[in-house]
Formats: C-alpha cells, structure tokens, sequence
C-alpha cells in the first residue's frame, strides 16, 4: 500500500508509520485470494485510510503461460506469452473511498533475425539482424459503488534493426484507449531512434584536439611542465580507444488526454545527441532536443515550442 501524510519531521514519520502499520489491519487479516472479493477488507482498508491524504492498496492474482520464440515467421502473430490477472483497487482520497476489481488479459508476440542478412528468411542486405515484438492487453474494470464497467485498450509493437557495424534503428508505436466515466481518452505514439556508431565526431574531434595537443614546455628550463595530478590524469588520455556514438530520435504523438473536454494534442519531438567515451576514464557527452505541441480546445490552438540542450561530463579515477 502507498500512504501520504503531511509531518513536520522524521519523529512524527516514524510514530505515524508504526501507528499506521498497527491500524492497517488488512495488511495483515485479509486472507490470500479470498481479499480480492472480501467485503470485510473494505471496511478494514476504509478504517485504516481515514485521516490520510492519500492511500492504496492492490492485492492481485494471476497466471502466465509461455512458449519459446525465436525465428520462424509465425512467431510475429503466434503469441509466445499469455497472462491473465484479477486485481482488486482499493483507493482513498482524503474522505472519498473507492473499491474496484479489474481484470486483464494479455497476449505477446515476439521473433528474432528474420529478414536480415544473417535473418532465417534473407531478403535484404541493409542490416544484418532484426528483432520484433507486440503486446495487446484489454483491461475490464468495475466499481463496487455502482457497478460500471470501464474498459481500457494498450497495444504496444518494436521493430529494431541491427547492422554489422552495431549501428540500430528501433521503432516503436503506442496506442492506448481508455473508456472513464466521462467518456473516451486515447493517445497514439511514434518514436523512431538511430543509434550510429562513427569513426569520427565534431565532439570526438574537439575533445582529441585539446588532449592530443602537445605539451608546452616550461619557459625557464625547455623541459616539458612539472607533472602534477591533473596533467598525470590528462597525459593518462592520451591516445588511447575512444568509442563514439551519435544518437538521432523522432517523435509524433496524437492524443486526446482529458475525456471530459473537446481537446486534442498534436506533440514532436526532435532530438541529437553525441557521446565520446573513454573506458573506465572520461565521458562527455552533448544532447539537444526540440519540441513543438499543438493544443486543439474547443476550436482554439494553442501553440508551445521548447529547446532543450545539456552538456555532461563525467570523469572516472
């Protein structure tokens, strides 16, 4: 269970969890199973929850079955995994108690090198190994107060792709839809990230040219400066293996997020990053991201642009 309360320290934390605890009698009483339909642990549940802001409870059951996958055709829509679970929701909010039993039931679909040019069903030569997923789960929920029956959809699909070279592109999609007692909310994603690995990088570049530099000599004796601490650190870069990587994502996204009002979002989101590391010595890294929402309210748009740009660095002794 999850409880939130407002204290003025950890004295009166550890008092009101030990008095909590001690009230929370269906924590402790409820018996395995037979809780998800026990009207007595209601009543325990409501009594334990009263004078907090907030609390939670989901006791749950369910059993999975699964098979092995891996790089026949039928794998992409022979489900290799199938759940189903009963979930009782037990919530309160301040003085307001709700008592729900939901149900789920999900299936999963996944393969491995299929079409690639190591893939069991050869048909290009653009990457060498492949992977795919989806998931589709369907949730039944019911309220005890008076027995509405919500339902909510999710269907989630990965492709990724491989080259030899361990460049990747992965795409995926998220569409999910819930019916609330207001109505009907959805939203639709689509995120598409390469991920390359090159030989050389503006930031690779910047960075080898200041530590590959040679060292200034003193200007009293011509030999080369006193080494000290952070230049013995500094000379320890020189010339060794530094991975480098660039990252390029998209995202679209088409949503409508509150069933109770006529709004529609339309968000993207665009990103670069570029990543220069030296094994167990020196990370530096560079991300810039942009995004731009469309909010569509009763007739009206509403328009947001944003720019996103961090800088890291992480040095490793």
């Amino acid at each position: 269970p999850r409880v939130t309360a407002r204290n003025a320290g950890f004295l009166e934390d550890w008092e009101f969890w030990g008095k909590r605890f001690g009230d929370a009698e269906y924590l402790y009483r409820s018996v395995p199973f037979l809780e998800l339909w026990d009207d007595s642990v209601y009543d325990w549940f409501a009594s334990a929850s009263s004078g907090t802001e907030s609390s939670e409870y989901y006791p749950e059951a369910g059993i999975a079955v699964s098979r092995r996958y891996g790089s026949r055709w039928s794998d992409l829509v022979v489900p290799s995994k199938g759940t189903f679970a009963v979930r009782r929701e037990l919530e309160s909010d301040l003085d307001t108690v709700t008592d729900a039993l939901a149900g789920e039931i999900s299936v999963t679909c996944a393969a491995v090198n299929l079409f690639g040019s190591r893939g069991a069903y050869r048909s290009t030569n653009l990457y060498s190994m492949d992977e795919y997923s989806q998931r589709l789960a369907l949730d039944l929920t019911q309220y005890r107060e008076d027995g509405e029956i919500l339902t909510s959809l999710t269907h989630k699909a990965l492709a990724s792709f491989y080259t030899s070279r361990d460049d990747s592109l992965v795409a995926e999609n998220r569409f999910a839809v819930a019916e609330t007692r207001d109505g009907a909310k959805w939203s639709d994603t689509l995120e598409l990230v390469l991920t390359t690995k090159p030989t050389r990088t503006w930031l690779g570049d910047l960075i080898g040219s200041k530590l590959d530099a040679p060292v200034k000599a003193d200007a009293g004796t011509g030999e080369p400066g006193r080494p000290n601490f952070v230049f013995g650190y500094l000379d320890s870069l020189r010339g060794v293996k530094r991975n480098l990587t660039e990252v390029w994502g998209f995202a679209a996204a088409l949503k409508r997020p509150y069933a109770y009002t006529n709004r529609y979002d339309f968000e993207f989101t665009e990103s670069y990053a570029t990543k220069m590391v030296t094994p167990g010595k020196l990370a530096v890294s560079a991300e810039l991201e942009t995004y731009q929402k469309l909010e569509r309210i009763s007739g009206l748009n509403y328009w947001t642009f944003g720019v996103d740009l961090t800088l890291t660095l992480k040095v490793m002794f």
